[in-house]
This record gives C-alpha cells, structure tokens and sequence, in this order.
C-alpha cells in the first residue's frame, strides 16, 4: 500500500492569496501608467481651433501668428511686458545665442548670466513651464498684430534673444518695428512667448 504524503493546508492558502495579491499590483501598476500617459496627453494641449485666431487666448498666450515658419506653429505671446532687464554682460560671443527665427534655439542665453532670457525660462505661468525670450523675428509678429490685438504694448525697444556680438544684443521697437543692436547692459521689457499646441494642428 503506497503511504500518502500529507500537505498542510496553509501552503495552499498562502499560495492562493499571494498570487491574486501579485496580479493585482502589476494591474494597478500597468493602469497607474496609461492614467500618467493620458494625462500627458491632454497637457500637451493648449486649446482648439476656435480660440487660436490671432487675437485669441491659448494656453495663457495671445495668438499673433497662426503659421510661423518654418513648422508653420502657432505663436503666442504673455499677454503683460515683464522687466526692464538687460541682455547680459558685455564681453564674449555667446554660443548658440545668433538664430533669429526660432528663441528656443538661442540656448546659450539659458542661463542667470543672462537675465532677460533667463527670466522667460524660468516662467512658470498659467500652469505652462515652456516660455521664452522670442527673437526678434518673433517679435515683428508682435509688432504686426499691434497693440489693438496685444495691449499693453510700450513704444519702446525689447529684449530678444539673439545676439549680435561680444558687446550688444538685438532688440525689436514696439514703435517702428525694426530691429537694433543695443549694447547689452541697457534695460529693456521683455514679452515672454510659447509655441502652442493646437488641436488639430
């Protein structure tokens, strides 16, 4: 007669127990991870159509462009000047600080020795971390939609990030819309801008 090999029966509940328990922590896990990504979504996000006419508010910005090339984005400006500040100190060229179209390729003024690009960096407003000083490009769409779209406007020069050599920095004149070398140490407003996102585009 073969004898019987007894099992305790608590084995069995914890085995029982345990792998339910581990299943469900990898499903929490798995939907925890598609909830982050689904809100990433919709954070990326600034609003739809209707609202990015030029004029509109999007994402905390008022649209001034609605195909800036050369991606064809939305751009929009902070709807109030924020300084003066100055460009930076007179000495060197700058790396990475000489595009005129795009500010966010003017990366070498990303840092606290540069305070009026330094500032819209580090502008967190209307829950939107990806402000920037525009150049002057950008500024001319600005100065093109006017103060009737974009008020608050002063007739005055502003800051942008590009630079023009050891000594000074490109602003853009809110009054005549073209642009001048000033040297970098002079204090001038800034109006920080983003690229926004549209549905649809």
């Amino acid at each position: 007669m073969t004898a019987m090999r007894w099992r305790r029966p608590g084995r069995i509940v914890r085995r029982m127990t345990l792998l339910p328990a581990a299943a469900l922590l990898l499903l929490a896990a798995l939907l925890g991870a598609c909830a982050d990504e689904d809100n990433v979504k919709v954070k990326q996000i600034d609003c739809g159509p209707a609202e990015a006419q030029l004029g509109g508010m999007c994402g905390g910005a008022i649209v001034v462009a609605t195909s800036y090339p050369p991606q064809g984005d939305h751009l929009g400006v902070h709807p109030v000047d924020f300084g003066p500040f100055n460009w930076g100190a007179p000495g060197g060229t700058t790396p990475n600080a000489a595009d005129g179209v795009d500010g966010r390729n003017n990366f070498g003024t990303f840092s606290p020795v540069f305070p009026a690009s330094w500032f819209c960096q580090q502008l967190a407003d209307f829950g939107r971390a990806d402000w920037y000083l525009p150049t002057t490009g950008e500024y001319l769409e600005v100065y093109n939609a006017g103060p009737g779209l974009v008020p608050g406007l002063q007739p005055t020069d502003y800051w942008s990030s590009r630079e023009n050599n050891g000594s000074n920095g490109w602003a853009l004149s809110m009054s005549t819309g073209t642009s001048t070398a000033i040297i970098k140490s002079a204090p001038n407003p800034v109006r920080c801008m983003r690229r926004l996102k549209v549905i649809g585009f």
